[in-house]
């Protein structure tokens, strides 16, 4: 969180995660904003705070005592010490405005400054009602959705059997690519002027087709998609039934793949199969073995240990010189 020393004049909107410890620390963030009231009018705060700050904050509100409006002092281990007086009234707040302007003596109107900066770029007067998240205020209303972006939101999921992964998108648009240059060569040369074979199906339009795959249902959707192609005017029919052929092919291609992922799958674990098996066993005969008993000798005067097993009679002898 960028605070102390940042005064760029374009800053709109200060965001802080986690409430500050005292309202002191939250104007000073807040007040990065807004430097210039012409290019920032309405400058915007944000705390995102938790379940958890609220609670702490009404301890603090049931175990305030008279006193000053802001904190003279914390007492170590005390629900104070790891939030202010300030900021427990300010997060519960039915009006953050409002418990400002308490918090610092602020009017609740200011009187008219003739200051030259002022007369140069008067302050922007506030709105009649309070637009805090306060629950006696009014939020600042959402401005109206573009029509597009509704439809963006609107629209619905689209479902498993119909989702064009970048394979089959890549597989699609090589079918109508080829199905593009059929019809190429089937036009007499000069019948056209030697136009390439992208002027009947542009690339464009092959990516529209793929998009819009399984809401084609007639000629009339073809003609909508690809235009007033006249290259194309005696063709929809023909493309019309190479786009239900895809359809076909994709839920081929769809079986391959869950059938080949299947496959893997089931190799995986019969893989891990024998070798947990495996573990198995051996921590079994670990257990069944018997511990070998050893005796020692160590004579202190010449620094030597001597190990013995008793039922081999191997020896070891370790020196600590």
């Amino acid at each position: 969180m960028l605070s102390i020393g940042w005064d760029s004049k374009f800053t709109e909107d200060a965001v802080i995660l986690g409430e500050p410890k005292d309202i002191d620390e939250l104007v000073q963030k807040i007040g990065r904003i807004g430097k210039n009231r012409k290019a920032v009018p309405n400058p915007r705060a944000f705390i995102y705070y938790t379940r958890t700050a609220l609670i702490t904050a009404r301890n603090i509100i049931a175990q305030e005592l008279p006193g000053p409006k802001h904190s003279t002092g914390k007492t170590p281990g005390s629900l104070d010490e790891a939030m202010d007086i300030t900021m427990a009234r300010f997060l519960l707040a039915p009006c953050k405005t409002k418990v400002l302007n308490t918090l610092y003596d602020n009017p609740v109107e200011d009187p008219p400054c003739n200051c030259s900066r002022c007369i140069a770029d008067p302050p922007t007067k506030p709105p009649e009602r309070c637009q805090c998240s306060g629950i006696d205020c009014a939020p600042e209303s959402t401005t109206p959705q573009d029509p597009e972006q509704a439809k963006k939101s609107n629209r619905k999921r689209v479902p498993a059997a119909e989702t064009v992964t970048k394979e089959l998108r890549a597989f699609g648009s090589s079918e109508l690519q080829k199905l593009r240059n059929l019809i190429f060569f089937e036009v007499p040369p000069g019948q056209y002027n030697f136009l390439p074979p992208d002027a009947f199906l542009p690339d464009d339009k092959i990516k529209i087709i793929i998009d819009k795959l399984y809401s084609i249902k007639d000629v009339p959707d073809i003609v909508a998609l690809v235009g007033g192609n006249p290259l194309l005017s005696d063709r929809h029919q023909r493309l019309l039934q190479r786009c239900y052929m895809l359809r076909e092919e994709f839920k081929v291609l769809r079986a391959e793949k869950a059938a080949k992922r299947k496959s893997q799958c089931q190799s995986v674990s019969m893989a891990v199969a024998p070798a947990s098996h495996s573990e198995e066993q051996d921590s079994e005969n670990d257990s069944n073995e018997e511990a070998i008993p050893l005796v020692t000798e160590f004579q202190s005067d010449s620094r030597e240990l001597e190990v013995q097993e008793s039922t081999t009679r191997l020896k070891w002898k370790f020196n600590f010189r």
